[in-house]
């Protein structure tokens, strides 16, 4: 701890002794989130358990800026309380975001390392700030702006530690969930006006090791191999006084690392009207498009849509039954409903309602045999409810409480827990602390 307070202290020093011009801040955040769980994520039934638990979040944010060079250096210890012996030395402080910006010209700009990205919606790039550790990118970014048009072009080229001690190249195998060994994207955006109406285009290639395969009792592990996967297209807001309509349509196609043909699509649909300074109410439709298992040519196509780097949680409801949508084979549609209102002592309540339904309604079981069975079901999953209740107590300050209930139809409970399994009454709840103090800022 001494050696922080230090390390602190001298960075304070260094750049007060910058010329006048140059910005340094030193913030921090303490975010305590509190989760009672019968029902996150999956269905209970009679015999399930609730389970309690407490994750908490620690930054250290150093923000530097200057006419033409940008830094920002975030530290973070991401926990769930107990998860490491007490009386023991704990080392999780990693790196959240490390990344530095050069503006050669006032159109012109590179930023490179550790970085959240966030583009539009934030429906395939987002900051994942719900769950406990977030989620950053390690990638460069080449930026092009004017006044109203922006052009970022994005590169990645991934590897494990061991690489640093490589020749050749070597097997890039994270998981259980396989993560892309490079991507390139390149995303257009042009504003309309001060409202916020604007018009974006994404297109984004991104490539993972081929998966390894079973020959002869044998793991056959394909490091030279790549697979691609691309997802291109446009996004629309249009802001005024009176109303928001937001509409999105993206299509993926190429390669998937089972060398299955990919062929998928999304599209959404979203109006928001505001009454009154502190009102307004939303209506909206998302469509993840997925596989017909019964068909012939699931065998060798998935029309099953991925949001990428995406948060499902966002988008899909509270309760993230449906946070990685490529999971869910079937897709997933969700008809939705969001009213935001102000409650006395300015408290900020959010309701949401999520109409979920199956795009494809074939699901496969097994019989009691250890066979498998392919049924038809009903398309309709159920409705979620979640109810949201923020409080800004001060500029460091904010108190945010949640609650969640999902009714589920016969459809949800065979997605979940299998043909003929009832579910019990699943529900949510969770209360969140989350403090930001500035500890220091130069003038």
């Amino acid at each position: 701890m001494k050696k922080i307070y230090l390390i602190l202290s001298i960075l304070i020093l260094c750049f007060l002794s910058v010329d006048t011009w140059a910005q340094f801040t030193i913030k921090a955040e303490f975010r305590t989130r509190g989760e009672w769980r019968r029902g996150y994520k999956t269905l209970p039934t009679e015999k399930s358990d609730a389970l309690l638990l407490v994750g908490q979040r620690s930054r250290l944010i150093l923000h530097y800026k200057n006419e033409k060079l940008e830094t920002k250096l975030a530290l973070q210890d991401a926990r769930i309380w107990g998860e490491s012996k007490w009386k023991t030395d704990n080392t999780d402080l990693g790196l959240f975001e490390g990344w530095a910006k050069y503006q050669f010209t006032e159109k012109f700009g590179v930023k490179i390392g550790r970085q959240v990205m966030v583009y539009d919606d934030g429906r395939l790039f987002a900051s994942g700030n719900w769950r406990t550790y977030g989620q950053s990118i390690d990638a460069a970014l080449m930026m092009f702006s004017n006044k109203k048009t922006s052009v970022h072009i994005g590169l990645a080229a991934n590897n494990t530690e061991k690489a640093e001690t490589a020749a050749f190249l070597i097997d890039y195998e994270l998981e259980p969930s396989p993560q892309y060994k490079n991507f390139a994207f390149i995303w257009f955006n042009h504003k309309f006006d001060d409202n916020g109406s604007n018009f974006s285009v994404l297109a984004l290639q991104d490539g993972f090791q081929r998966a390894d395969e079973m020959v002869d009792g044998k793991t056959i592990t394909h490091i030279d191999e790549i697979n691609y996967r691309y997802t291109v297209g446009p996004y629309v807001k249009w802001a005024t006084k009176f109303t928001t309509l937001e509409a999105a349509y993206y299509q993926q196609l190429g390669q998937s690392r089972e060398e299955l043909d990919i062929n998928a699509n999304f599209y959404s649909a979203k109006i928001t009207y505001p009454f009154g300074k502190d009102y307004s109410i939303a209506l909206g439709y998302d469509h993840y498009s997925g596989t017909d298992i019964s068909d012939e040519k699931s065998k060798t196509e998935t029309n099953t849509f991925s949001n990428l780097y995406g948060p499902g949680h966002k988008f899909l409801g509270y309760m993230d039954y449906f946070s990685v949508v490529s999971n869910n084979v079937n897709g997933i549609n969700d008809l939705f409903a969001s009213l935001s209102l102000k409650l006395p002592f300015d408290i900020k309540m959010v309701a949401d309602l999520h109409q979920f339904s199956l795009d494809k309604e074939y699901l496969l079981f097994k019989s009691e045999a250890g066979d498998d069975v392919l049924m038809e079901v009903d398309k309709k999953l159920g409705t979620e409810i979640d109810f949201t209740f923020s409080k800004k107590i001060d500029e460091q300050f904010t108190l945010t409480a949640g609650y969640s209930f999902l009714l589920p139809t016969e459809s949800m409970e065979s997605l979940k827990l299998g043909y003929g399994v009832k579910s019990d009454f699943p529900h949510f709840a969770y209360l969140t602390f989350t403090f930001t103090p500035e500890f220091f800022k130069s003038k």
